[in-house]
C-alpha cells in the first residue's frame, strides 16, 4: 500500500506545477489525516515541494527573496538602531522595485519605516545630518521627485519584516502589500501594480498566510484577496 501510494504521489507530481492539500487527500484516500500530512512535510523537507500558501505548494525549493541594502541605507540604519534602541526600524530601497516592475525607474530613495511614535524624532535625528529627508506626510508629490530622498513612514505594528546582516528589512509580503496599496507608491498602482505582483509571484515563494495578516493589519485584506486570486487562476 505504502509503494501504491508513492506511485500515486509520483504521478500527482508529474501531472502539474503546483497542488493543494486536497490534492494530496485524493490520491491517499484510505489514509489518516496525519499520514498524508506527514508525507507533505516529508516533500517539502527535502525540497520537493515549496509551500507558497495555506494548503498550497509549489514543485522545487525556490530561495526567499530578500532585500539588499546599500551602504548609505546600512549606515542609517546602524546610526537609528544606536539611537533609537526602543524603536522598531525597517529599511529599504525603492530601486528594488525594479526586480519585478514592467517599466523600469532610474531614480532612488531609502524607505525608513519606524514605530509611528517615533517618526518625527528620526525625522529630526536624520535632517542633522541630511538635506533630502521627508516625511510621508509632507509628500504631495509623485515619488519621482524624491529621488535620493530619505522617506520615513510608520512601521504598522506587527509588519513582517526579517534580519539579515544585522539590518531589518521588509519580508516580500511586506512589500508587495505596501507598495500597491500606500499612497506614496501610487506610481505603481494599477496595471504596474499587477505585475509587480504576478512578477514576485512566479519567481518567489510568498507566505499567503503572512500577506493576508499584513494586509488586513492596514483593512486591505479583501483587495490584496482579491488581487492574488486572479494571480493564482492565471
Amino acid at each position: 500500500m505504502r509503494e501504491l501510494y508513492s506511485s500515486e504521489i509520483e504521478k500527482l507530481l508529474d501531472s502539474q506545477s503546483e497542488f493543494s492539500t486536497k490534492d494530496f487527500f485524493e490520491v491517499m484516500k484510505e489514509c489518516p489525516a496525519p499520514t498524508v500530512y506527514s508525507r507533505i512535510r516529508a516533500l517539502v523537507t527535502k525540497g520537493i515541494l515549496t509551500q507558497i500558501g495555506k494548503g498550497k505548494y509549489a514543485k522545487g525549493k525556490s530561495e526567499a527573496f530578500s532585500f539588499t541594502p546599500g551602504a548609505k541605507a546600512k549606515k542609517i540604519y546602524k546610526e537609528l538602531s544606536e539611537a533609537f534602541p526602543m524603536t522598531s526600524i525597517c529599511v529599504w530601497q525603492l530601486a528594488e522595485v525594479n526586480n519585478f516592475t514592467q517599466h523600469l525607474i532610474n531614480y532612488d530613495a531609502i524607505i525608513v519605516d519606524v514605530d509611528r511614535d517615533s517618526v518625527e524624532s528620526v525625522y529630526w535625528a536624520l535632517k542633522q545630518k541630511n538635506d533630502k529627508v521627508i516625511t510621508v506626510k509632507k509628500m504631495f508629490d509623485d515619488i519621482s521627485l524624491f529621488k535620493d530622498y530619505i522617506i520615513i513612514r510608520n512601521l504598522v505594528s506587527d509588519a513582517p519584516c526579517e534580519v539579515k546582516d544585522n539590518i531589518k528589512t521588509p519580508t516580500l509580503e511586506k512589500f508587495l502589500v505596501d507598495i500597491v496599496c500606500d499612497k506614496e507608491f501610487v506610481a505603481f498602482h494599477g496595471r504596474e501594480g499587477r505585475h509587480i505582483f504576478e512578477t514576485a509571484a512566479k519567481q518567489y515563494p510568498i507566505n499567503e498566510s503572512r500577506l493576508l495578516r499584513y494586509a488586513g493589519r492596514k483593512n486591505k485584506r479583501d483587495f490584496i484577496t482579491d488581487m492574488y486570486e486572479v494571480i493564482n487562476r492565471q
